[in-house]
Formats: structure tokens, sequence, C-alpha cells
């Protein structure tokens, strides 16, 4: 394929979803670094507005495997738009947004994050000594030291 053509392979359309993607806006997207565990490298984050990814329901924040295809086993439910998003080398991803609390399928009870919050890898939401930051266009790479 000529250089910037559409990978045809990544997020294919079919019968069921002729245009493959979000139902909405996406305001960003990282990708699993090599230092992540080797099950999740390559695997990409994308977060924004959209309540839905190829047709699989996912609340503003979803993992993709990276043939494009969701991951079926993570889906944290943010209550409101992720303006930004960062994978950390461990694997623990860092989001921002306009979000008030996070979900994970196996907690009971949201857990109450003011536009910040990061993921444990068993999908937990982490402690963070920060509540109530406003985010406004804040670079999380530079923030948390991740390069």
């Amino acid at each position: 394929a000529p250089a910037g053509a559409v990978d045809v392979t990544f997020m294919t359309d079919d019968a069921l979803n002729p245009f493959p993607g979000a139902n909405s806006t996406v305001n960003a997207i990282a990708v699993y670094p090599q230092t992540a565990p080797a099950n999740l490298r390559g695997r990409i984050m994308v977060g924004g507005d959209f309540t839905a990814i190829q047709l699989t329901a996912r609340n503003r924040i979803a993992r993709l495997n990276a043939s494009g295809t969701v991951d079926s086993e993570f889906n944290p439910n943010a209550n409101n738009g992720v303006t930004s998003l960062a994978v950390q080398r461990d694997g623990k991803i860092l989001l921002a947004g306009y979000f008030t609390s996070v979900q994970p399928p196996t907690d009971v009870n949201p857990a109450g994050r003011s536009r910040l919050a990061r993921l444990n890898l068993d999908l937990h939401v982490a402690s963070l000594n920060v509540y109530r930051l406003r985010i406004n266009n804040l670079n999380l790479n530079r923030l948390f030291g991740i390069t």
C-alpha cells in the first residue's frame, strides 16, 4: 500500500459495522510501551466522549488489541469525557478529563475521582492524593515524568 493509505486490516468493516471506529469523539490515544507487561505490549488506549467502539459499549475509555478489536477484559466506565491519557512504563493508565468517577465492572461502587485517575493493571482505581484538579490542556507525560 502507498504511504499514507488507510490500513484496511485495522478495525475492519463488515455488514454489521460498515463504518468502524468510535461513535463519538476520540480525544486521546496511547500505545503500551515495550516496558509494559508482555500481554499488553502494542495494545492501544483511547479516550474521548464515545460510548461505543466497534459496536461494543465502552464509556469514554477503551483498550484495543493491536488489530483494532476491542479488548473484552477492559471496561473502566468513566462517567464523562476523557481528554488525555498516558500509559506508564509499568502498564498503569493515567487519565484526565471531565469525569468525576470511574467504575470498572468488578467494582460495586464507582470510585470518585475528580478529573484525574490512575488505573491499576487489575482495573481497580488506584489511590491518588490529587483531588479536584482542573485539567486544561495538561500534558500528563510531563506531569508524571513519562517519556
